[in-house]
Formats: structure tokens, sequence, C-alpha cells
């Protein structure tokens, strides 16, 4: 297996500037996917869960069976 410092695609140095300063965030997200296309995967998926919360709504926030 060969050594891959410094062999990276992209520009490395600019993305740990960037995972520093996401790391220096006070309000982190606990999860961080980079990329665009993960980006994007993610902004689906949260968006998904925004419909389904709204439609569900009366389950979600009141979760008490009736008897």
């Amino acid at each position: 297996m060969g050594s891959v410092h410094g062999c990276q695609k992209g520009e490395s140095e600019k993305g740990d500037k960037a995972m520093y300063k996401l790391a220096m965030l006070s309000d982190l997200s606990l999860h961080y996917c980079p990329g665009f296309d993960t980006s994007e995967l993610i902004t689906k998926q949260l968006e998904t869960y925004d419909k389904s919360s709204n439609e569900n709504e009366d389950l979600i926030l009141k979760p008490d069976v009736e008897e």
C-alpha cells in the first residue's frame, strides 16, 4: 500500500482549515458531512424529516393514548 501523504485530491490545507473552523463553532452540529454531494443529501433528508414531523405533529406532540 503506497503513501497518500501529499497526494490527496482537492485542497487538503483548505479542508483542514475549514474543519478547524467548524470545530471551533459554539453550536457545532453533531454530524458534519463534508462535500457538495453529501450536503445535498443531508438537506433533502432534513426536508423529509420536516415534512414528516409537520404531517404527524399531533402524534409527536400529543403521544398520550386515550383510554
